[in-house]
C-alpha cells in the first residue's frame, strides 16, 4: 500500500497527439486498465531507481572507476584483476594470476554435501590450538597471562563468527592485531614514538595469496636488514571498496584478511628470536599514530635504474637507501610499483641470488602458519595425515626442523580457468616460477629456444598444458612414475590433492588413481583426501589456500605446478626445512 500511494503521487503519463491517423483496427490499445496505469508505471520507475542505486553501490566497481596505480616500467595499471589485458600480457614471465586457485576463495562449495557448508562451533576445534591438545600450560582456562601479551602464534583462537556465516569480517582478528603489545607509543627506544619504521603501502593487491605472501616475506626481510620495524598489512583482495566485502567470479568474499589469520612469525608481529636483535612488526594504525611526519619514497627512485637487476642487487640498493634516510618513518608510495614485483618472482635468473641472504633471515627461519590454519589441519587430520591431529604453528617453522608427513604424497592441480591460462603462458614462452627452479631440483622445464611471441603452435600448447594443468591420464601416469621411482627408500600410502577442480572431476581423479594402483600391482592408497573434503569454519574456508599450502610444505613428497606461486611458496619452505630435493617434483 505504501508503494502504491507513492506511485499514485507520480505524474500521469503524458499523452502526445499524433498527426498521422491510423485505422481503428491498428490503434495500439494498452493491455492495462486505465485505473491502474499510474500505479504500474510508478512502480516501474521506483524499480529502476532501486536498480541504479544497487549498481552504484556494488562492490564490483566498473573499470572506468578504478584508481590508477602505475608501474613506471610498463606504464600500465597494476593491481587490478579485471583489466582488459591479463597480467600475463603485461608480465609474460608472471605465472600466477587470479584465475580461481590461489585467490581468497579457492573452492566452489555449492555442490558439496551440506555439512561442509556449515561453520563449525568453537567446541569442534581443538581445545587449545596454540600448544597442542595435550599441553595445558597455556590453555583457554589459563588466566595467568593476558592473551594480548602472548605472541600471535600462542593465542587462543577467537570464536568463529556467527553473523553472515558465508563471508567473515574478521573483526576480532583485526582488534587483536591492534592490541599487540608492540603497538604502544610509550615504549622506549627502539620502539614506540622513537622507533624507526617502514611501511610498504605499495604492497600488491588483487592477486592470489601466493603472490602476496612471497612479496610480504621479502619486504619484511628488507626491513629486517635495514634495521627498521616492519609494518605488516592485511592480505588485500580489493583496495577499491571501503566496506568489508568484495566479489570474485560473482561470489561475495572478504575484501581483506588480517595477516595474523594467515601467518605467524616475525612477519606477522610475533617476536624475533633473541639473536636477531630486532623489534616486532606493528600495524598500520600504530604507524600512522607515531609517524605523523614521514619520508615517502617512490619505488622507481631505486628500481627504475635497476629495471632488470637481480633480487639481491635490488635488496642491497634498498638497504643502502634506507640506512642513508635519517627520518625514522619511511613509507613506500602506495601508487608506485612493487619493489619485488612479478617479473622478479617469475624467473630464477632474477630471484635466486637472494636465497643465501633469505634462508638465514629470521623472517624465513621463524616463519609459520597462523593458529587458524593449523587448527584446520588438526580438525582434518583424518583426511590428510594422522600426525596433524596435534598440529601447532611451531610444527611448520623451518628452524624447528619439522619432519615430513611420512607416506604422504601431495599433488597441486589447478583447474577451472587455469586451462586458458596455460595457453597464455605458452604463448609467451614462460618459464617456471623462480623458486621452482632451484638448481638442486630434479625436474626441469625449458621454454622454447625461439620465443612464441604471443602465438604458440599447437604442439607447444600441448607441451605446456601437460606441465601446467595435466589431464587425468597424465596425472595418473606421473603419480605412478614418481611413486615407483622412490619405492626403494620411501613407501607412499596416502594422497592429498590441492585443487580447485569441480567435485565430479575430483571424484573421477580419485577413482583413476586408485584403479591404477590396483592395475599396476602397487598398494592401494589408504586414503585419498582433497581440498573438496575439508571441514572448515567460515574463517578457515576463506583461507583454505593456506591450509593446502601447509600440507604441501610438510608432505613427504610433493608434485606441484611449476608455473604457480601456490606451488613455489611450499617449494621455498621445503628448501628452507632441508627436505630431500628429490622429493619435490613437478608435472
Amino acid at each position: 500500500m505504501v508503494l502504491r500511494s507513492i506511485a499514485q503521487s507520480l505524474p500521469n503519463p503524458v499523452t502526445v497527439a499524433i498527426e498521422k491517423q491510423y485505422s481503428t483496427s491498428l490503434i495500439h490499445r494498452s493491455v492495462l486498465p486505465r485505473r491502474i496505469r499510474s500505479p504500474f508505471f510508478g512502480l516501474v520507475v521506483l524499480g529502476a531507481i532501486a536498480l541504479l542505486f544497487r549498481l552504484r553501490h556494488s562492490s564490483d566497481l566498473s573499470q572506468d572507476r578504478l584508481p590508477v596505480s602505475v608501474d613506471q616500467n610498463n606504464n600500465l595499471p597494476l593491481g587490478h584483476n579485471d583489466l582488459p589485458v591479463s597480467h600475463s600480457d603485461v608480465f609474460p614471465s608472471h605465472n600466477d594470476l587470479p584465475l580461481g586457485y590461489g585467490t581468497p576463495v579457492t573452492h566452489d562449495y555449492n555442490d558439496l554435501p551440506l555439512t561442509y557448508n556449515v561453520p563449525l562451533s568453537h567446541a569442534d576445534l581443538p581445545n587449545d590450538t596454540s600448544v597442542g591438545q595435550n599441553d595445558t600450560s597455556v590453555g583457554q582456562n589459563d588466566t595467568s597471562v593476558s592473551q594480548t601479551d602472548l605472541p600471535v602464534s600462542s593465542q587462543v583462537l577467537p570464536n568463529p563468527e556467527e553473523e553472515d556465516t558465508h563471508t567473515p569480517r574478521f573483526y576480532e582478528w583485526h582488534d587483536r592485531e591492534k592490541q599487540l603489545p608492540q603497538n604502544d607509543p610509550d615504549l622506549p627506544y627502539p620502539q614506540g614514538r622513537e622507533g624507526r619504521y617502514i611501511r610498504f603501502s605499495n604492497q600488491v593487491w588483487g592477486l592470489g595469496w601466493g603472490n602476496a605472501m612471497e612479496e610480504m616475506l621479502l619486504n619484511a626481510h628488507l626491513a629486517y636488514l635495514a634495521n627498521r620495524t616492519y609494518v605488516f598489512e592485511n592480505y588485500t583482495w580489493d583496495k577499491r571498496v571501503s566496506g568489508d566485502f568484495s566479489s570474485f567470479n560473482g561470489k561475495k568474499i572478504p575484501a581483506r584478511v588480517p595477516l595474523t589469520a594467515l601467518l605467524s612469525g616475525p612477519v606477522a608481529g610475533d617476536p624475533f628470536p633473541p639473536s636477531a636483535d630486532a623489534t616486532p612488526a606493528v600495524v598500520p594504525e600504530f604507524f600512522d599514530e607515531v609517524c605523523l611526519n614521514r619520508t615517502i619514497i617512490h619505488s622507481q627512485e631505486i628500481n627504475g635504474p635497476l629495471w632488470n637487476a637481480s633480487a639481491a642487487t635490488i635488496l642491497q640498493a634498498w638497504v643502502e637507501k634506507l640506512e642513508q634516510t635519517e627520518d625514522r618513518c619511511v613509507e613506500i608510495n602506495g601508487y608506485s610499483g612493487q619493489i619485488f614485483d612479478l617479473t622478479i618472482f617469475g624467473t630464477s635468473k632474477r630471484l635466486l641470488d637472494i636465497w643465501p641472504s633469505f634462508i638465514t633471515s629470521p623472517i624465513l627461519t621463524h616463519f609459520s602458519w597462523s593458529p587458524l590454519i593449523t587448527s584446520a589441519l588438526a580438525l582434518n587430520a583424518h583426511l590428510i595425515h594422522p600426525a596433524l591431529y596435534s598440529a601447532t604453528p611451531s610444527d611448520f617453522t623451518p628452524s624447528s626442523h619439522p619432519t615430513p608427513l611420512s607416506g604422504l604424497l601431495a599433488l597441486h592441480i589447478r583447474r577451472g580457468d587455469y586451462l586458458e591460462h596455460c595457453n597464455v603462458i605458452a604463448n609467451w614462452s614462460a618459464s617456471f616460477m623462480g623458486f621452482n627452479e632451484f638448481p638442486e631440483l630434479p625436474d626441469r622445464f625449458s621454454p622454447p629456444a625461439v620465443p612464441n611471441w604471443g602465438s604458440a603452435p599447437p604442439e607447444e600448447l600441448a607441451r605446456y598444458r601437460a606441465h601446467c594443468s595435466p589431464e587425468i591420464e597424465q596425472i595418473v601416469a606421473r603419480v605412478r612414475e614418481v611413486r615407483v621411482s622412490i619405492l626403494p627408500t620411501t613407501r607412499l600410502t596416502r594422497l592429498y590433492v590441492l585443487t580447485n577442480g569441480r567435485a565430479d572431476w575430483v571424484q573421477e581423479l580419485r577413482f583413476a588413481l586408485q584403479e591404477d594402483a590396483r592395475r599396476e600391482g602397487l598398494d592401494e592408497w589408504e586414503r585419498i583426501g582433497t581440498s573438496r573434503d575439508l571441514r572448515l569454519t567460515v574463517e578457515q574456508r576463506h583461507n583454505s589456500h593456506a591450509v593446502d599450502m601447509a600440507v604441501a610444505q610438510r608432505a613427504e613428497v610433493f608434485i606441484g605446478t611449476g608455473f604457480s606461486s601456490m606451488t613455489s611458496n611450499p617449494v621455498m619452505l621445503r628448501a628452507a626445512q632441508g627436505f630431500d630435493w628429490n622429493k619435490t617434483r613437478f608435472w
